[in-house]
């Protein structure tokens, strides 16, 4: 189980970061374990910090991920003051971290997407399409406003074909979730049937 918070800044200062894990550590009892600086697939930095909590067996440790934002015209909104991406925003980036900005070539020569397939990732998008926008209008209206490149509903099938669903069902099992569609009847159509529609639009 996976509990965690995003911190997204389009001026990425690691020595920000750095000074607010000082201060976060002087103030708790088990100061968080540096995981370093990655890059995403869609070339973000990401530094990420563990913070022990030993709440319970199942909530021992808090992931906390900083992020460099490389996508254009966030949408922020304020929750109780706190400003926080709307959902068109958190969608977009779902959509992206999963097909990625670009294609890689593997070893036998083929390109497939850059992006990363995680069951959490493929939930997250079955609710932002049934909940916020049907996800083939939502690339579309994106394709049509430069959100997306043109390329990235190839990339989104190809991303579909290529994940692994007995790996899906095995990660689904373990995942804490108020409310859980079954992922063959439910997930797994909904989302074939989406990138269907999408496809009879730009081919």
């Amino acid at each position: 189980m996976s509990y965690d918070l995003d911190f997204f800044a389009v001026d990425f200062r690691p020595d920000e970061i750095a000074a607010a894990m000082e201060s976060l550590s002087k103030a708790w009892p088990n100061p968080p374990e540096s995981k370093g600086v990655a890059v995403s697939s869609d070339s973000a930095r990401i530094q990420q910090f563990f913070l022990p909590l030993h709440i319970s067996a199942d909530f021992d440790r808090l992931k906390l991920d900083f992020v460099e934002d490389v996508y254009p015209d966030p949408k922020v909104k304020r929750i109780q003051g706190m400003p926080v991406y709307g959902e068109e925003s958190l969608y977009a980036r779902k959509i992206y971290a999963v097909a990625g900005s670009d294609s890689k070539t593997t070893e036998i020569g083929a390109k497939v997407p850059a992006g990363r397939r995680v069951a959490r990732d493929l939930v997250d998008i079955y609710f932002l399409s049934k909940r916020v926008r049907p996800l083939h209008e939502f690339i579309l209206d994106g394709m049509g406003r430069n959100i997306f490149d043109d390329a990235l509903p190839r990339r989104l099938v190809v991303w579909s074909k290529r994940f692994g669903r007995e790996d899906f069902l095995h990660e689904y099992i373990d995942m804490d979730l108020y409310e859980r569609p079954d992922p063959r009847t439910d997930i797994f159509r909904h989302i074939d049937d989406e990138l269907k529609r999408l496809l009879e639009r730009v081919v």
